[in-house]
């Protein structure tokens, strides 16, 4: 949710959206999911941005945070049309083509071929492509919503805490999104796909 509250330039002022009626829709989407947007913008200040623009359609917001440990970092959010996403993600898709085994800090040239940075699309093919996102503390509860953009498919295995794996096997069929999502014993969740929103628990759905 912090996204929607954060990379955002509208506002909701006496129950009326000012601004752009999509940024307004994100902004009670985080109000919705326990964030106080007012409060939460006062006390992680934009300190730059990157606007949105037709040309390369995504917006991105840098933020003053704190990490898990207390101390100090700039965080960045993005969001835009998935496609030009995905697309600033070929490198990544290309590198065991190029023969390399770790994620590289940057396009060519680079200082270093394994680099920690480079690996946040390791990240996002799970928590984005896949969508696979905790929905309680402790992972307990998990919130799978796949998000494909230009690809026709996508599968992965995320290993749970609580031990076992988490499965997701999409693919996009005539237009629709079918699959299969297999849950560890004891996690429940749920699946939100454009045709409906259904309850996981522990084995397999397919849909």
């Amino acid at each position: 949710m912090f996204p929607c509250a954060l990379c955002n330039d509208s506002d909701i002022q006496d129950g009326e959206v000012v601004g752009d009626p999509t940024e307004g829709a994100l902004y009670v989407l985080a109000q919705k999911g326990g964030v106080d947007v007012k409060a939460f913008r006062e006390s992680h200040p934009r300190i730059a941005s990157v606007p949105f623009d037709s040309d390369y359609k995504f917006m991105a917001t840098f933020h003053n945070m704190t990490d898990a440990f207390g101390k100090p970092v700039v965080r960045a959010y993005v969001k835009g049309a998935p496609d030009v996403i995905l697309d600033r993600l070929r490198l990544w898709c290309q590198l065991r083509r190029q023969g390399l085994k770790t994620p590289v800090e940057s396009a060519e040239p680079t200082r270093s071929d394994c680099h920690a940075w480079g690996s946040h699309p390791l990240y996002h093919f799970f928590a984005t492509l896949l969508g696979i996102r905790p929905a309680a503390w402790g992972f307990r509860e998990v919130e799978i919503a796949p998000l494909l953009g230009a690809l026709e498919n996508a599968s992965g295995r995320l290993v749970h805490p609580g031990g076992g794996e988490i499965v997701v096997e999409v693919e996009r069929k005539a237009g629709v999104l079918q699959g299969r999502v297999v849950l560890p014993a004891g996690l429940r969740g749920t699946l939100r796909t454009p045709a409906a929103s259904r309850p996981l628990s522990a084995g397999e759905l397919r849909f």
